[in-house]
């Protein structure tokens, strides 16, 4: 048992409760029956000058001589002896498994909230290596707290391996280190289970509502760790205080409320990340306001914890709460070696996972006189582009990547044979027709090398329905085929005939611009300036591509996720590229011109590849629901393309689908589906390959 005198007890009653609400908009907005009811005992506690909120359920029970007091108690000034992972060379595994460093009694075990796409990563089973140091008890804001006998995994570990339960944790492999710090470029799923918060942490004790309360807590730790980033205050995970004896739960109902763990953690995460590293904000509170709402437009939130945010933000200031400041990243807190000679030690937490070795086995290299290029619009872990290389190299000798990689990545990379060259990180705005041309210029002089494709890292295409346009091709050119603009209100382009020019003695003239249906584009504006400057009667390299009437043609009706050109096209191609490019052209406008001006003076041969996609309507994550529509020539496809129903020959071309959408034997299946059919005998593409979450994609993707 754990004394606590009669007088430090408060008991909020719901009629307490009611009472607080008329007088608080913030407790209004607190719905019943949920999780974060919770959020009303934080502010009390906050309210009543807490120094310290100890968050836990009421199914755990302190284990004998573990008091917090060891915790509370601390001079904020002592030195505390703590591990710290090494994971700079692991940029792989963006979310970080604290529970294998605790010899836990059964292996493999996960945290819930912690990504299940990560599980089989081969990269994420190698972080190997602590080291112990020192660092200043108030540098310290949240203590998270393992729990033995029944501790927090999700509704999947229970149903497969509820078997192995109870599960006990023996403590770190280092004797006087019973915390681990958080890494600095990951997260860590926490709970609302067992966690111990220094006031210098409240503000980040806020629970979200619009989602469900197996949800709540997980996202609020990846939202504090985000911000806790910001300040020099660091996260630490603890062997057990704690033993759960679970109150009675219906795993299959645990299972069906975490399903957006499950299906978007892993690009929450790497979306925090990098929303971290552009963080511009000069309060911790402003960053903090801006974060949820990033996190609404995200689809992560609904539109009722804007306003909570807001309240709470509004009502800590009125209490006098001191928020943290925020801190340059030099002048975050370091910690050092406690002891004379630093302290390491090695542990491997699984065995490598062997699904590289089993991918590589399938190469067979159908293609051998074509170099594909893979276009990488952001920084993705190079275990997912490994992942797309191995499945390309089925098909192709010759896999290229192409895209804004750090140099950590670029490093895997090149240590896994992958040809890789980094690119202007522009989102994929101009850079692909650069990275074409490039490899164009690369291969102009292999005679073993007939052409060049270049696709994004979210489009899959019909190898059947290319080789049936005749690829590949010395002489025939393959693009993107503009999608329709009947019943289309997100589409831009007009039909395959339509382009604007720039006259031989005007500017280009941007009223042309608008009569050519582009205004319901949201970028066109930004693109207008890019052929302004480019058809300028100033800009010297535009009379190398003026028509024979002294015009330069503008063609605006395509898309630019795909191209295959021939490499007898590499001089034109390459120069035309670079002029656009240089002139920050859009590639929606850039690539259909650049073939255009094939086709009117080389006399180049360009066939059009039918293109599939949903566009903005809501079905657009869920590729399960819209693929079958373009694969199956008995379907009807006429809410996307009204004169194109029970289409033939079949759609070549599949857009988007996101390595990052989901887990990866997922978009697996997809892929085995649309590049050779290949699929279960008797079952469906519906069946075989599950809807994804609303809004996967982590990447601020124009959709062209």
């Amino acid at each position: 048992s754990y004394e606590i005198p009669r007088g430090q007890i408060v008991f909020l009653s719901h009629e307490r409760q009611e009472e607080l609400a008329q007088h608080i908009p913030f407790v209004q907005r607190m719905p019943w029956n949920h999780f974060a009811r919770k959020n009303v005992a934080y502010l009390y506690a906050i309210a009543n000058g807490a120094e310290y909120i100890w968050d836990f359920d009421d199914d755990n029970d302190l284990m004998p001589g573990k008091l917090l007091n060891a915790y509370t108690n601390q001079d904020p000034s002592t030195p505390q002896q703590v591990l710290q992972v090494d994971n700079r060379n692991n940029t792989a595994c963006q979310v970080y498994n604290p529970y294998a460093f605790f010899q836990p009694s059964a292996l493999g075990i996960w945290p819930r909230g912690y990504p299940l796409e990560k599980l089989h990563v081969a990269e994420c089973q190698l972080v190997t290596k602590t080291s112990t140091y020192c660092i200043r008890g108030a540098s310290i804001g949240i203590w998270q707290s393992l729990a033995n006998g029944d501790p927090d995994v999700d509704g999947i570990f229970r149903l497969t391996r509820g078997n192995e339960l109870p599960v006990n944790f023996a403590g770190t492999l280092v004797r006087d280190a019973n915390a681990i710090i958080v890494p600095q470029e990951t997260l860590s799923p926490m709970n609302a289970q067992a966690a111990l918060f220094h006031q210098s942490a409240f503000w980040s004790l806020l629970l979200p509502t619009t989602v469900h309360g197996r949800v709540s807590d997980i996202w609020r730790s990846y939202f504090a760790q985000t911000l806790l980033k910001l300040t020099g205050i660091e996260v630490a995970f603890v062997g057990p205080l704690v033993t759960q004896a679970r109150n009675p739960h219906n795993f299959l109902a645990d299972m069906n409320a975490e399903q957006p763990l499950y299906e978007r953690a892993g690009v929450l995460a790497e979306f925090l990340l990098a929303w971290k590293e552009n963080a511009s904000d000069s309060t911790l509170e402003g960053s903090m306001e801006r974060l949820y709402s990033d996190l609404y437009e995200y689809g992560i939130l609904e539109w009722n914890d804007i306003g909570l945010v807001q309240d709470w933000l509004a009502l800590l200031e009125a209490l006098d709460y001191p928020f943290p400041k925020l801190q340059k990243s030099a002048d975050r807190v370091q910690s050092h070696s406690c002891l004379p000679n630093q302290q390491s030690i090695h542990h491997e937490v699984m065995s490598p996972d062997t699904q590289a070795t089993i991918m590589s086995s399938r190469h067979h290299h159908k293609y051998s006189n074509v170099v594909l290029v893979g276009q990488f619009n952001w920084n993705l872990d190079a275990a997912y582009v490994m992942h797309w290389v191995n499945r390309w190299s089925e098909f192709f000798e010759h896999v290229h990547v192409r895209g804004p990689f750090n140099n950590t990545n670029i490093m895997i990379l090149e240590d896994n044979n992958v040809h890789v060259v980094t690119s202007a990180n522009d989102a994929g705005y101009y850079s692909p027709m650069k990275n074409l041309a490039d490899t164009l210029r690369l291969v102009a002089d292999d005679a073993t090398i007939d052409g060049v494709m270049i696709t994004h890292d979210d489009l899959i295409f019909n190898l059947t329905q290319l080789e049936a346009l005749g690829f590949p091709s010395k002489t025939e050119i393959l693009s993107q085929a503009p999608p329709e603009t009947t019943d289309q209100p997100y589409l831009y382009f007009t039909n395959h005939s339509t382009f604007r020019k720039a006259g031989s003695d005007k500017e280009f003239d941007v009223n042309d611009y608008q009569k050519a249906r582009l205004k319901d584009w949201p970028w066109w504006k930004e693109c207008i300036p890019g052929f302004a400057n480019a058809t300028s009667r100033h800009n010297l390299r535009r009379s190398s591509y003026t028509e024979h009437d002294g015009t330069v043609g503008l063609y605006a009706n395509s898309l630019g996720d795909f191209a295959y050109v021939p490499t007898k096209y590499t001089a034109i191609f390459a120069d035309m590229a670079d002029w656009l490019v240089e002139n920050k052209v859009f590639l929606e406008v850039g690539f259909p011109t650049l073939i255009g001006h094939l086709q009117n003076y080389y006399g180049a041969k360009a066939k059009l590849v039918e293109y599939c996609t949903p566009v903005y309507d809501s079905n657009r994550p869920h590729y399960a629901k819209w693929i079958p529509y373009c694969s199956d020539p008995t379907r009807t496809w006429s809410h996307y393309y009204p004169s194109r129903q029970n289409p033939s020959p079949p759609w070549g071309l599949f857009h988007p689908i996101k390595l990052t959408a989901a887990n990866l034997s997922v978009w697996d299946q997809t892929f085995d589906y649309i590049t050779t059919g290949r699929i279960a005998a008797g079952s469906s593409f519906e069946s075989r390959v599950s809807p994804l979450a609303a809004k996967p994609n982590i990447e601020n993707d124009r959709e062209r």
